[in-house]
């Protein structure tokens, strides 16, 4: 009886460390198009969509291939807010981001839900 007692938190550790494994890493950030970024860390606070806004996609985006659409994001940054306009459709309000100075956005936490 006393295995059945460790089975249980046993599942539930593996199943909380296979919310932070990614099976594609680009899946994990994203290249801002538009505007400029001011770096830093934040919170998406909701995406949008911009329909058709990648028409002419470069070919080394981490977006999806043959994904026209750009996503918006708006931020909540630690100096305010911030929206910012990404080629990765994967991004879900809630999760903790970090801004770099190089034009990407990339997640820091395992708050992503993924879909293989």
């Amino acid at each position: 009886m006393p295995a059945q007692g460790f089975l249980l938190p046993l599942v539930l550790l593996g199943a909380l460390a296979s919310c932070t494994i990614y099976s594609n890493p680009d899946l994990a950030e994203a290249t801002i198009f538009s505007p400029k970024p001011l770096p830093g860390y934040g919170v998406i606070e909701s995406v949008g969509v911009l329909r058709n806004a990648r028409k002419d996609a470069p070919a080394q985006s981490t977006a999806a291939p043959g994904d026209p659409h750009g996503y918006r994001l708006y931020l909540r940054m630690d100096a305010g807010m911030q929206a910012v306009d990404v080629d990765n459709s994967t991004f879900m309000p809630g999760e903790a981001v970090e801004v770099t100075a190089d034009g990407r956005v990339r997640r820091i936490s395992g708050t992503s839900l993924m879909v293989k």
